[in-house]
């Protein structure tokens, strides 16, 4: 899906960093949507404060190609990284709400369908993405415990339940 974004556009470059970090962080639409500038950390240890359920903290590690992206994105935009700005906005510079990012998903399905016949018929969803990240993390050898922190699980269970989607 990366592959079908138009980086040649602000809109796009904003909807690869959201991807990427959705991805990256597994973080729950809604924790994505509340990210705001002073939560990133893009200087190593590159990582990301995470608002959860429960107004539970935590903090996820960014891979180093996620924290360019988010540096580029928020250079672009003139962001201060100190002040509490949201990070992904809409056209009318107002924060992106679930449904535009349901919208975004959906967009970058298709465009990803014509070349990827796999995913023909798939559907995405914000919470889809959770899955991928926890499945990606396992296959890299991450332990079942680490996912769960990653994602903000309060139980095991719940990480196993994740998996087993």
């Amino acid at each position: 899906m990366l592959e079908a974004v138009d980086r040649s556009t602000g809109a796009g470059r904003r909807d690869y960093a959201l991807l990427a970090t959705m991805f990256n962080t597994g973080a729950r639409v809604q924790e994505l949507l509340d990210l705001r500038t002073c939560d990133l950390h893009l200087d190593r240890p590159f990582q990301v404060r995470l608002f959860g359920k429960g107004c539970k903290e935590r903090l996820c590690p960014l891979w180093p190609q996620t924290a360019t992206l988010l540096r580029e994105l928020c250079a672009e935009r003139r962001l201060d990284l100190r002040a509490a700005v949201p990070i992904f906005v809409n056209q009318r510079g107002q924060p992106l709400s679930r449904f535009g990012v349901c919208y975004i998903l959906a967009k970058y399905l298709k465009r990803a369908q014509a070349t990827v016949p796999s995913l023909k018929g798939k559907h995405l969803h914000p919470h889809s993405m959770r899955h991928s990240t926890a499945v990606h993390l396992l296959k890299s050898g991450v332990d079942l415990s680490t996912i769960g922190q990653w994602l903000g699980h309060a139980s095991l269970n719940t990480t196993n339940k994740s998996l087993s989607q």
